[in-house]
């Protein structure tokens, strides 16, 4: 297993907000897995999973869950946040 560092720029919201969009990218996401799996994925294979429930209009930092669409053999190391807009 290895680690490789990836910067994600989209999100998929969890809950009940209508529209909401990642503000910046996320930066130096730390995925580990088999080193054959990672050497194939890039950043348009990960995605940042949020939480947005009671959360009104603006920007907001909120956790951020990182979901691979590429391989399921691979994980997040570490913590992230995401700048989000609600509008």
């Amino acid at each position: 297993y290895t680690v490789k560092s990836f910067n994600v720029n989209s999100i998929k919201v969890v809950g009940s907000v209508a529209s909401a969009k990642l503000s910046r990218e996320i930066r130096n996401v730390k995925i580990m897995g088999p080193e054959n799996v990672l050497n194939k994925l890039n950043s348009s294979n990960l995605y940042a999973e949020v939480k947005l429930d009671g959360l009104k209009s603006g920007e907001h930092t909120v956790s951020a869950r990182i979901v691979c669409t590429g391989a399921d053999n691979v994980w997040q190391i570490g913590t992230y946040t995401a700048s989000v807009t609600i509008g």
